[in-house]
């Protein structure tokens, strides 16, 4: 039996439902989001209700999040998020993680490929160490709280950096937005690189299970920030197949990803979790580096459950 607040939210979520039809202006934007609801449905089939009721619901308030990403109306869809999180926390985080997944990935083509992701080498740097700090404070939570509480904190940040974009958006003048913009790249949606970085860590928490799921983490966090930074300052020497990436950097992340996965992983995986994340993560072509990695390496670590070379 579900709680009243359940009842309020599933109600609420359903008019918001109506809303997104009535308000979507291509069909085909209306059908990929069936499809997700659809897919994610069928994914929970086999699953008790409480938990394909979670799926339904907070595919809606995800997918509304995005759909309003930036507009006014997306502090309701906030709102929403967290009250979802507070009402349905019970179900699992891997859960709460992949109905937040399958939401916002179903807005995603409101980003369109940037035609020049150049920037300066000051705003690179200030990034990364922003998401060190980040990456250091999840290992701390780790840490400190059980892994449900730790998965708990990281999603409360995703849901507290949809709010700062939507209030940096709204409020372009304040000094507050002003500081944020001062750490974002030209050309790009504002919020861009904190979406596919929040979307690599939905994946992380929603496919992968506790500690395998940090060391996913430990990647997207630290080693992608070290690589960077260790890229941009010594990195002369190129790949010989992508020569915007350096030697260097590409070590940088699979040194620094291995030592902090080492800390929750036996050695074999750490090491070949973080030479897979570094080598995905050098590549040409991509969506988003934090998103591939974290599809890989998600992907891989399932592969080696199945066969049982891992629990």
């Amino acid at each position: 039996m579900f709680s009243i607040y359940a009842y309020g939210l599933f109600a609420a979520a359903f008019v918001l439902f109506l809303y997104r039809v009535l308000s979507a202006r291509r069909l085909e934007k209306l059908a990929l989001f069936g499809f997700f609801l659809i897919i994610g449905a069928l994914y929970f089939s086999v699953s008790d209700p409480a938990s394909l009721t979670a799926l339904t619901v907070g595919i809606v308030i995800f997918d509304g999040l995005m759909f309003t990403y930036g507009k006014r109306l997306n502090y309701l869809y906030v709102a929403l998020g967290i009250a979802y999180i507070a009402v349905f926390h019970s179900v699992g985080m891997n859960q709460i993680a992949q109905a937040m997944l399958i939401g916002l990935l179903a807005e995603l083509n409101m980003f369109k490929r940037s035609l020049n992701k150049a920037t300066t080498k000051s705003v690179e740097i200030k990034r990364d160490l922003v998401q060190v700090v980040g990456g250091v404070g999840l290992i701390i939570a780790f840490f400190a709280f059980s892994s449900g509480y730790a998965y708990l904190v990281l999603i409360g940040a995703i849901m507290l950096g949809f709010f700062l974009v939507c209030y940096s958006v709204t409020f372009r003048r304040s000094s507050l937005a002003k500081r944020l913009y001062k750490y974002e790249r030209e050309y790009t949606t504002f919020g861009q690189g904190a979406i596919w970085l929040a979307l690599g860590s939905l994946v992380a928490v929603g496919f992968a299970s506790t500690p395998y799921s940090i060391a996913i983490l430990a990647c997207l966090f630290i080693g992608d920030a070290v690589a960077t930074i260790a890229g941009l300052t010594y990195g002369k020497a190129k790949l010989f197949y992508n020569r915007k990436k350096s030697v260097i950097g590409t070590l940088a992340y699979a040194v620094s990803a291995f030592l902090v996965s080492l800390i929750f992983v036996q050695p074999w995986i750490a090491l070949l979790i973080a030479v897979v994340g570094a080598v995905v993560e050098s590549l040409p072509k991509h969506m988003d580096d934090n998103f591939d990695v974290a599809v890989v390496l998600a992907l891989m670590l399932l592969a080696l459950g199945a066969v049982g070379l891992i629990h």
